[in-house]
């Protein structure tokens, strides 16, 4: 065991770096939250993955779920959509001491979550250092 390993470090982590980016004034850590009232955009980051340990180094992928508020007649948003992912791409490569985070991702639209946001989920190949 590593304490480098810690998820919720991971997600502490990123949580600051799209904070301090400007993606969105909202970022939470692991799950959405379960009231979204006078929202129009928030970000959740997380671990949704096994976190690999490769003796020299761990492994794991993490996610930036990007959440905008519908337009008025329940679309998706793109414009705002377009905004934050620019603020997104601009944070990137995103590597401290600990953690490296790929400038690599993949991306996902996840459409309507059927609470008034389209969502994209962003997966990045995480790299963690052991010594």
């Amino acid at each position: 065991m590593n304490l480098n390993y810690d998820i919720q470090k991971i997600e502490e982590t990123l949580a600051d770096v799209v904070l301090a980016g400007g993606v969105s004034t909202k970022v939470y850590k692991g799950q959405r939250p379960s009231i979204a009232k006078g929202m129009t955009d928030f970000v959740v980051v997380s671990v949704p993955t096994s976190l690999t340990d490769l003796a020299a180094y761990g492994r794991c992928t993490s996610r930036i779920e990007m959440f905008v508020k519908n337009d008025a007649n329940g679309l998706k948003n793109s414009t705002k959509f377009s905004l934050m992912y620019t603020k997104l791409c601009n944070i990137f490569p995103i590597q401290n001491d600990t953690y490296l985070f790929d400038i690599y991702p993949t991306i996902i639209p996840l459409g309507n979550d059927n609470e008034g946001f389209h969502v994209q989920a962003i997966n990045i190949n995480t790299i963690i250092k052991t010594i």
